[in-house]
């Protein structure tokens, strides 16, 4: 199962590749870019995980986190950690799911949580994770439990259920912080 991180089109910027293989997925990573728009090799930490720092200077309105899942759905869980090094608390905004193949028979449910260090749960209070209904291609959640992502705090990402016929293929995840 890959997952992929992809630089924005059209900046010139040639990738690097790195695949990383634990007992849960296969991570393929290629290339990110920084709050000034430059090019930056993506690295784990030593646990795995993937480590995306995102910094950046005074004036900070928004930060976007996206990444993609690759290929045919399965439940899995938060091999991926972005971490928040912009020196401020971010306030969660929306959680926004696509795929490429709609989910058929069950709908597609992920969840996305909140690390600390010491602890991680979960941001969204019981039945407000983001969802894409059977049948459908997108689907979204304002509603969050827990509202801020301190300087140092990481998110990671879960898919907890899939569709029963058809899982569903292709999930991008996108997370707007304020």
């Amino acid at each position: 199962m890959p997952w992929n991180i992809q630089p924005p089109p059209n900046l010139g910027i040639t990738s690097a590749t790195r695949t990383i293989t634990n007992a849960v997925a296969s991570l393929r990573l290629l290339c990110g870019v920084d709050s000034t728009n430059k090019g930056r090799v993506l690295c784990t930490d030593t646990a795995g995980h993937l480590l995306i720092n995102i910094a950046s200077g005074v004036g900070v309105l928004q930060k976007e986190w996206r990444f993609w899942y690759s290929g045919t759905l399965a439940v899995t869980n938060g091999l991926i950690r972005f971490y928040n090094l912009t020196g401020a608390t971010l306030s969660f905004q929306i959680v926004q799911l696509s795929v490429g193949t709609a989910p058929t028979g069950a709908n597609i449910i992920c969840d996305v949580n909140r690390g600390t260090g010491a602890s991680e749960a979960t941001i969204f209070a019981s039945g407000d994770r983001p969802t894409i209904i059977a049948g459908e291609k997108n689907g979204y959640s304002t509603t969050f439990a827990t509202v801020n992502l301190a300087n140092t705090y990481y998110l990671t990402f879960d898919i907890d259920q899939v569709g029963s016929i058809v899982p569903g293929s292709d999930l991008t995840f996108l997370v707007l912080l304020g």
